[in-house]
């Protein structure tokens, strides 16, 4: 049965008349429908079908791209950016954190216990019982080992 399901998921294996397990050609455009589109060159890609015309506009835009950043920094239109001798010079900004915040944080981090994650879940069903609500998909039954489930 798994190797079946298996099989259905990756479409392998089909059923007919169903709507989740059809065959592969089924979710495909009909090939009639497909040859029109392309023949109106209305398939839309979303990129042109001419690679070399696609990446030609992506040069250019680029090319532009980078002429414009190069203008803006040489006349120090960019916040902390400047160009000093062919070279861009990136400001780096002072942090937002308060000085003492570093030192606190690391009191605060050593005052916690250092606990495994499963020790914690256990702890937690001890006390609310939540693990008993994960059942056996097909038995619906409770885990027998808690432990086991929980890790």
């Amino acid at each position: 049965m798994a190797v079946l399901r298996d099989h259905l998921r990756s479409g392998g294996v089909w059923v007919e008349g169903s709507r989740s397990y059809r065959t592969i050609k089924e979710h495909l455009m009909p090939p009639a429908q497909f040859a029109q589109l392309k023949e109106n060159n209305d398939l839309a890609f979303g990129v042109p079908l001419d690679s070399a015309a696609w990446l030609s506009k992506m040069r250019e835009q680029l090319d532009f791209n980078i002429k414009q950043l190069a203008y803006r920094a040489r006349d120090g239109k960019l916040k902390d950016v400047r160009l000093k001798n062919g070279t861009l010079i990136v400001t780096l900004q002072a942090s937002d954190v308060p000085s003492g915040a570093e030192e606190l944080n690391e009191e605060l981090t050593q005052m916690y216990p250092h606990v495994e994650v499963l020790d914690l879940l256990r702890d937690v069903h001890k006390w609310t019982g939540f693990a008993d609500q994960f059942t056996h998909v097909c038995t619906g039954d409770a885990p027998h080992n808690i432990t086991t489930m929980l890790a």
